[in-house]
């Protein structure tokens, strides 16, 4: 009872959602033997899920001290639920969407047949979206409340780069970011993909010499207001709200303890890493070292419903190299690939 009450007066004292103070990094039990995590996931109900290169599926229930054994979710991805807010997905093992309940996962109901494509969420409207592409459109797919069959709009646009950046919002709308070029969205109304934001704004300006405009990769996320979220390769993110015609800037790229040129050589490696949790707050994840063993993951918070912009909250500089945040909840959790960490999940618990 003292511990919990310890963390009961935490959450009173810390006034501010991003409060370093308010977090507690919770080690969740270790193991060489159950294999290394491919992708995890946190329920709403705190509930942490994880896939292993072996395609074995753990659960630890919220509370509980060790993991088990389970046939579900099947999960390859979470998916955006704006209608519910819950952990959602294509499941493999169960043959179409998939949603948390209180004893695990279960299969939609009424259920939705696996999509002609890559799935995308459920907007708050309780449609299901899916996109491909070929040679010469886009096609947009939705599954209306109630429906029996996918319905797909193809909409004229060259051939899409694999690993084109997507983001789909609460209100249904998908935004594309080809490679070297700004941000499109399909636009489902004119049946066209459209540019809202060419690659002269500043948002896509390169993080280096080396580099030009609109040439990195940016990640896109959906917030529930409907509005877009562009997270770019400086450490900014940046909104595209509803009806806007010009992104603002959300989240400064100031970073505590990061300096540039680093007089030690160190530079930030690969891709930084973008979330957001159910409380609207992003989290940003990236390595910084020299590309060797001894590189550090670094983790930072920042609150997008402050006064605009905000600085990035610096919560650790020590998590293992190669750490990545996933989660539905509240507040992510933590995993790692290393093949010599084994199993290493680390739950973020306020």
């Amino acid at each position: 009872m003292r511990v919990v009450t310890a963390l009961l007066t935490l959450g009173l004292i810390s006034c501010s959602p991003v409060a370093p103070e308010r977090f507690r990094f919770t080690q969740l039990p270790q193991s060489l033997e159950l294999g290394v995590a491919s992708f995890s996931l946190q329920t709403t109900s705190g509930d942490v899920y994880v896939s292993t290169f072996t395609g074995k599926w753990l659960r630890l229930k919220k509370g509980a001290t060790t993991w088990e054994v389970v046939t579900e979710p099947g999960l390859t991805s979470a998916l955006p639920d704006f209608q519910q807010g819950k952990a959602l997905g294509l499941s493999t093992t169960m043959g179409g969407y998939a949603i948390e309940t209180a004893t695990g996962f279960a299969l939609l109901d009424p259920p939705v047949n696996v999509p002609p494509g890559t799935p995308l969420g459920r907007d708050k409207d309780g449609t299901f979206w899916a996109m491909s592409a070929s040679a010469t459109h886009v096609l947009l797919s939705k599954w209306d409340p109630g429906a029996r069959v996918w319905a797909t709009d193809n909409l004229p646009y060259p051939l899409l780069p694999a690993g084109t950046p997507t983001g789909f919002t609460s209100t249904g709308r998908l935004f594309l970011r080809p490679h070297d070029k700004g941000l499109f969205e399909a636009d489902r109304d004119t049946k066209t993909v459209v540019e809202r934001v060419p690659c002269t704004h500043p948002m896509f300006r390169p993080s280096h010499s080396d580099y030009r405009a609109c040439q990195e990769d940016t990640t896109l996320l959906g917030d529930v207001d409907g509005s877009l979220l562009i997270a770019n390769p400086n450490r900014e993110v940046w909104r595209l709200s509803v009806g806007a015609t010009e992104p603002v800037l959300v989240v400064k790229s100031d970073l505590a303890g990061i300096t540039r040129p680093n007089p030690e050589g160190l530079s930030f490696i690969g891709i930084p890493q973008v979330h957001l949790d159910a409380k609207r707050r992003l989290w940003l994840v990236y390595r910084w070292g020299l590309n060797t063993g001894t590189d550090v993951v670094h983790l930072h918070v920042a609150d997008t419903t402050a006064a605009q912009p905000v600085t990035w909250v610096k919560l650790r500089d020590d998590l293992e190299r190669n750490m990545r945040a996933y989660g539905v909840g509240p507040t992510p959790v933590l995993s790692t690939g290393s093949l010599d960490q084994g199993l290493n999940v680390i739950r973020i618990d306020e």
